[in-house]
């Protein structure tokens, strides 16, 4: 989306790390560039946390019932329904981190080959730190946690110790073989994720010129949110006794390290729930896992809980798909592509608004770039500090394709000179009756979009 002379078209695998960039290149070169394949990561990343979850279940001792229960509750929470289609890294960075978790409380639970589950569990959290570094919460979260039981549990078994020492060893271990391919050693890498932190105002939100907290929370967000605060607490309470058997001290250690990634998480950043999965998804998991001891009543409280959850995030998620249906010739990219190919011979380049475009585009054969030239990943801007307020020249290009809702076309590209080719008409609401539930959404579907072709190839001057 953005040429190579743009000031912020920096290696962002520098910063997050190759493991989902690379898995977005092996998906489009297996099944094509389209969004059912970048979606599809979103997919895998959130059945990896629900398999996980299981794991983890399992791990601390929970039967077939429980381990049930976890893997249902988990693939219906909000959370894990949005990063389902989304395509985002957050599901995969999540899944990777929860599977380490698993095996790092199995070693902790089992005293069994602790090298081998610390090498399994820091080879996971190395992988998802260079997954992106939302993730650094978690593995923040995961030392603590250890310090803390190293306080209130000593002595900690000496296999516990183990595990720990192999993860912290063999995660370590990459990540600094990582900084060394990559940067010629870890400063570069401190340095990098260093300005980044004390600058981006935008995201971090403890920052003194931090912009205004905003939450980006909606009323469903608060189910599962009430539901593993709630249950954590309940769970905190129930296992206060200092019960110092392994099983016991690895529920006691994820119940600390995934309340810590709430904390930490909800503290550090803003736009918090847009990525709710990063600690909504962890602490459910635990908090349905542990073995809290319950009575006979309380065992049946917590089965109607389980049902009631379950309603709930299916009414949530039967909410959604309703609003989908409404909409899905509308949400169809497959007739934008069509559009564009239609109408852009392959090979072309083309401008357009932002990145909502840029797969019917290049699924059509052509190279989109996007306008203004600007990184939609805030952080960007801090690799080049002395550009910020600087007008950037757009590429030279063959056509600008433009939403109707976006007004005229910006001045930088009407100087190309404009000729409009094409409008692409958004079909009709596939389920009229219903169109009422939409209110007006503006990304209920692709928009009313001209095509341009432009009248030469030689870039705007500025």
């Amino acid at each position: 989306m953005l040429d190579a002379s743009a000031p912020t078209a920096v290696d962002h695998i520098a910063f997050y790390g190759p493991i989902y960039f690379r898995t977005v290149d092996l998906f489009f070169s297996l099944f094509g560039v389209s969004v059912a394949a970048f979606r599809a990561i979103g997919l895998l990343g959130v059945l990896l946390c629900a398999a996980a979850g299981v794991c983890i279940c399992r791990a601390l001792g929970g039967g077939p019932s429980r381990q049930a229960w976890t893997w249902l509750l988990l693939l219906l929470t909000p959370e894990a329904g949005a990063a389902a289609s989304s395509g985002r890294m957050d599901s995969m960075a999540v899944g990777i981190e929860m599977s380490g978790l698993a095996i790092l409380l199995a070693g902790f639970a089992r005293q069994r080959r602790p090298v081998l589950y610390g090498l399994g569990a820091g080879t996971l959290f190395a992988a998802a730190a260079l997954t992106t570094p939302r993730t650094f919460p978690f593995l923040a979260a995961l030392v603590i946690a250890g310090i803390v039981e190293q306080w209130r549990a000593a002595p900690v078994p000496r296999a516990t110790r183990r595990v720990g020492l192999a993860a912290v060893a063999s995660g370590g271990g990459i990540l600094l073989a990582w900084t060394l391919i990559r940067f010629g050693g870890p400063a570069g890498w401190v340095r990098l994720m260093a300005t980044i932190a004390t600058h981006e105002n935008t995201d971090v939100a403890l920052l003194p010129a931090a912009a205004a907290r905003d939450l980006m929370f909606t009323s469903w967000q608060a189910i599962p949110l009430v539901f593993s605060v709630a249950g954590a607490l309940a769970a905190a309470y129930l296992m206060r006794s200092r019960d110092a058997t392994p099983q016991a001290l690895a529920g006691a250690f994820a119940l600390v390290a995934t309340w810590t990634t709430l904390v930490l998480t909800i503290t550090l950043f803003n736009y918090t729930f847009i990525f709710g999965v990063y600690f909504v998804m962890p602490l459910t998991a635990v908090v349905i896992a542990l073995p809290t001891p319950l009575s006979a009543l309380h065992r049946r409280a917590a089965a109607g809980l389980a049902l009631l959850l379950c309603l709930l995030f299916g009414g949530v998620r039967a909410a959604k798909i309703v609003r989908a249906a409404i909409t899905w010739d509308a949400r169809d990219p497959s007739k934008l592509a069509r559009f564009v190919a239609d109408h852009v011979p392959p090979g072309s380049r083309v401008l357009g608004p932002g990145p909502d475009l840029f797969l019917p585009v290049e699924r059509a054969g052509s190279r989109y770039y996007s306008v203004p030239q600007l990184s939609f990943a805030d952080w960007s801007r801090w690799s080049h500090p002395e550009a910020q307020g600087k007008a950037v020249a757009l590429p030279a290009a063959d056509f600008l394709i433009w939403r109707t809702r976006d007004g005229d076309p910006p001045r930088d590209v009407a100087c190309f000179g404009l000729g409009p080719v094409a409008t692409y008409h958004p079909p009709p609401v596939t389920l009229p009756r219903l169109a009422w539930i939409l209110a007006a959404d503006p990304f209920a579907g692709y928009p009313e979009t001209t095509l341009y072709a432009l009248g030469h190839r030689g870039g705007c001057g500025l």
